[in-house]
């Protein structure tokens, strides 16, 4: 393997030799992209796969490898067929400034909406009729009906999932080369519950990082149509109302964890205040009316939750977009995963407490149990025996030492 960056994504590589399980696929596009200009096939290619596999990454890298100018189109330019033509067709009828060739990338093709993206696939059909530059394009399913015009006008290449095995290697090889602190069952871990998503093994190696063994329930499998990474991307990335409100609707990640993820990052990925405040309201928004559906009943409002959430964040932005940054784990559930302990003691001696206090488990834990904590630290600091002080504890509350120190230790 080669060099990882540790500028931008975190998960970009410098070599296309590092793309883990698809050597033949990277192949393939390497001999298209060499090949265009001396008699090889001139049908544009479609990259599949898995999310998280390389399609896109190794499009790039071999570019840049065989000194190409990549011209990169994603799901935000889709808008109409001028949109896409003022980006596209002056790259195929150009070289760049220097003199070297364009490749044209449509990155997410399967991510065009025959509702939003008007004229489209008319536009893109006249562009691949007659190619003068590579043209590439890149989606998770080449069998969506949204891309069908595509399906005889193309060149398949697949990629596929890398072995655990295979993931495992660069895992340790890459928190060898950063000097993180993980341990191998952690990477053992974070290689299976992956799912062979390489994208997503990478970022949840730098969210583990200095974790225990024990945090590692923190990750759950990834059998998502978009995975909580993507998601953001197309939220904090986009620049149209349809690419983030897709993203959020075909996510499978709970719309709660969802929210906390966008929380935390908000600061990590727009420039300036005002965008950050106008963020922070369309995500208070998007709270107050999921609120409302819990509340009523009325489950309609979880459009507008989800509107809010993704669309409304994503055009908060005044300007650009921070991409230096990784994303943040939310703090909220890294809290909550270090207090489990905690928290299952204080419910423990709060059902304890329940019939002798004679009050429900919610009035124990906020009210009585801090002022426990009270009594014991003031009896202690009166200098009163602390066995006759924990005996009379044990004796009336039937609580056991250990759980009478839990609650003195109570801030």
């Amino acid at each position: 393997m080669g060099a990882f960056l540790q500028i931008g994504d975190i998960y970009r590589l410098s070599s296309s030799a590092d793309i883990l399980g698809n050597a033949d696929s990277v192949s393939t596009i390497r001999n298209y992209l060499r090949n265009f200009w001396n008699g090889g096939s001139r049908k544009p290619l479609i990259v599949y796969g898995p999310t998280g596999t390389g399609k896109s990454t190794s499009v790039r890298l071999v570019a840049n490898e065989e000194h190409l100018n990549l011209v990169e189109l994603n799901a935000s330019d889709y808008r109409d067929s001028k949109s896409i033509g003022a980006r596209a067709l002056p790259a195929l009828q150009t070289r760049s400034l220097f003199g070297i060739g364009n490749v044209i990338l449509f990155d997410e093709i399967d991510e065009l909406s025959v509702r939003h993206d008007r004229g489209a696939s008319a536009i893109i059909l006249s562009i691949i009729k007659e190619p003068r530059s590579p043209i590439i394009f890149i989606a998770t399913d080449m069998w969506d009906q949204r891309i069908t015009f595509l399906r005889n006008r193309t060149a398949p290449v697949g990629f596929k999932k890398p072995s655990q095995a295979e993931i495992s290697g660069m895992l340790r090889k890459i928190s060898k080369d950063m000097g993180m602190e993980i341990s191998e069952r952690t990477i053992v871990w974070i290689a299976k519950m992956c799912n062979g998503d390489v994208r997503s093994a990478i970022n949840d190696l730098y969210v583990m990082e200095g974790a225990s063994d024990d945090d590692v329930d923190i990750i759950g499998v990834r059998d998502k149509k978009s995975d909580v990474f993507t998601t953001l991307d197309r939220v904090f990335l986009s620049h149209t109302i349809a690419a983030p409100m897709r993203a959020v609707m075909n996510s499978d990640v709970d719309k709660d964890m969802l929210t906390s993820w966008i929380d935390e990052n908000i600061p990590n990925r727009y420039y300036d205040t005002v965008s950050i405040h106008k963020a922070y309201d369309m995500l208070a928004l998007s709270t107050s009316y999921s609120s409302r559906a819990t509340r009523s009943g009325y489950y309609t409002f979880w459009r507008y939750m989800s509107t809010a959430m993704s669309a409304g964040v994503s055009m908060a932005k005044e300007r650009g977009c921070i991409t230096t940054k990784r994303y943040a784990f939310p703090s909220v559930i890294k809290a909550l995963s270090a207090s489990k302990t905690d928290r299952s003691s204080m419910y423990t001696i709060a059902q304890k407490l329940k019939h002798r206090l004679h009050a429900n488990t919610r009035n124990i834990l906020s009210d009585y149990l801090p002022l426990l904590s009270k009594i014991i630290n003031r009896a202690d600091k009166d200098g009163c025996n602390k066995d006759e002080v924990y005996l009379f504890f044990e004796s009336v509350f039937d609580i056991s030492e250990k759980e009478i120190d839990f609650i003195k230790a109570l801030r």
